[in-house]
């Protein structure tokens, strides 16, 4: 295939993946998280990603902890939500500015990935706040 070809199938795919999410997909739901360690101190500069299946499709909503724990989850569009249903929940550290001292990851390793993480957290319409807490110590 030459490159206009392969760029063009790539857009068309591209495309197709967020027609399926448009205002035709899974609804979504904005509501507030918080991220703290399991004795309610907040867990800084973290990032949170919810993940389920809608219809045998994986979505994710991925959200930014502020200093203060708190998060805003975005599925499709900025700060749009997440969609309603079980998910599985990983936590992993952001990356330090560039030329900042490294420091001990504020969140454990065991919770960067749903494989290990081993977290879920049910998401309603009616839920009021997304709580995920994390075990400061676990191994």
């Amino acid at each position: 295939m030459n490159g206009f070809t392969f760029r063009s199938l790539q857009f068309l795919f591209l495309f197709a993946l967020l027609t399926g999410c448009g205002p035709n997909g899974p609804r979504t739901y904005r509501i507030p998280g918080k991220l703290v360690y399991n004795d309610g101190s907040p867990v800084p500069g973290a990032s949170v990603v919810l993940q389920t299946k809608v219809e045998g499709q994986t979505i994710s909503a991925r959200g930014m902890a502020a200093p203060d724990g708190k998060f805003v989850l975005t599925t499709f569009k900025q700060d749009d939500g997440v969609v309603a249903g079980e998910h599985q929940v990983a936590v992993s550290p952001l990356p330090a500015p560039d030329g900042a001292k490294p420091v001990a990851p504020p969140v454990p390793i065991k919770y960067w990935d749903f494989g290990s993480s081993g977290m879920k957290t049910s998401v309603a319409p009616d839920t009021k706040e997304i709580v995920i807490t994390l075990d400061r110590n676990a191994k």
